[in-house]
């Protein structure tokens, strides 16, 4: 068996088992844990990344635009979409507060 599916699946059953018990503790009452500016932070980038990458694909497949489906970077296969997906994301926050866009 792929040792890589296994772990994986034991990453679910420990992660489904912790939301069961923030549940319980949240349908009993009990305060729940704030998120931190971390958790936070990492939200809104997957989330920003998850739309670039929709975007990107959209604009890929309407221009017909032929790209490989996996690229090896440092040993790791990554889409291509998605790795300039989760770069643009990260870069974002340094030109919100550039002087180039308060110009604008």
């Amino acid at each position: 068996m792929n040792y890589q599916i296994l772990v994986l699946f034991i990453i679910m059953a420990l992660g489904l088992r912790r939301k069961m018990f923030n549940r319980r503790r949240l349908d009993a009452g009990m305060p729940d844990a704030a998120p931190s500016p971390f958790s936070r932070a990492l939200t809104e980038l997957l989330a920003a990344a998850g739309g670039i990458y929709l975007s990107l694909m959209l604009l890929v497949q309407f221009l017909s635009v032929d790209i490989p489906s996996q690229v090896d970077i440092i040993g790791l296969e990554i889409d291509p979409l998605a790795l300039v997906a989760v770069l643009i994301a990260s870069l974002q926050p340094f030109f919100v507060n550039s002087k180039f866009l308060k110009k604008w």
